[in-house]
């Protein structure tokens, strides 16, 4: 619009230099006027042009946005990944949990102080009050220890970026092939790690649960 505009102003422009000139031949007034009329309208096509170009170029410009953002998605999902944990642990309110670590230290960084007895002699489960996360511990030689962490929160994630709610086809782009597969009666995919093992368990077409299970010492 502006350009037209212009083009406009500069013919008219040229309308009064003519006139102010003090010309002396009407003929050759009409005869400038009319050259300038048809420069004007020559003039005028070429904003239409530019702007079908206009619209074109912000066409590319859209689409290249497009492939902008979804590359950006890409990348913020990919920076869901924690590299600096191990894979027996995740983050839950700001704090790193390990299954191999301290009973005591991961129910007071959980808020899990709900004691229920389990259903195995000896073992204990312990809640924070959300039904979020369950802390299995069993006793061995009269002391109670961390045995397995149950996730049922959809906001914690693995290691991995792997979080309740997420497919089957999820885990396996990001842990591969099982170890085991356990066809109870929900779907269990079992993968092994030193000293811990982790267990999805999978309704329908959803992960419903993430366990975090330690490995008994080996007898030598």
């Amino acid at each position: 619009m502006k350009k037209r505009i212009l083009a406009l102003t500069f013919a008219s422009a040229m309308v009064l230099s003519i006139v102010g000139c003090g010309s002396t031949s009407s003929e050759a007034g009409k005869t400038d006027l009319f050259e300038t009329a048809e420069t004007t309208e020559v003039t005028e096509d070429k904003p239409a042009l530019e702007s079908e170009d206009t619209v074109k170029t912000d066409d590319l410009g859209a689409e290249s946005n497009i492939e902008t953002d979804e590359i950006s998605q890409k990348e913020t999902a990919d920076s869901e990944v924690n590299s600096d944990l191990e894979p027996n642990s995740f983050m839950y309110d700001g704090k790193i949990i390990s299954i191999l670590g301290d009973l005591q230290t991961t129910l007071d960084d959980l808020g899990a102080d709900k004691k229920a007895d389990g259903d195995v002699t000896g073992e204990h489960i312990y809640t924070n009050g959300k039904d979020d996360i369950e802390v299995v511990a069993r006793e061995v030689e009269g002391k109670e220890e961390l045995a397995q962490i149950i996730i049922h929160d959809k906001s914690v994630k693995t290691s991995r970026g792997i979080a309740v709610g997420d497919t089957e086809d999820d885990i396996h782009d990001k842990y591969g092939d099982p170890n085991d597969v356990i066809p109870v009666d929900s779907l269990i995919l079992n993968y092994n790690f030193d000293g811990c093992s982790i267990m999805f368990t999978i309704d329908g077409t959803e992960i419903s649960s993430i366990a975090y299970m330690k490995k008994a010492p080996v007898e030598e």
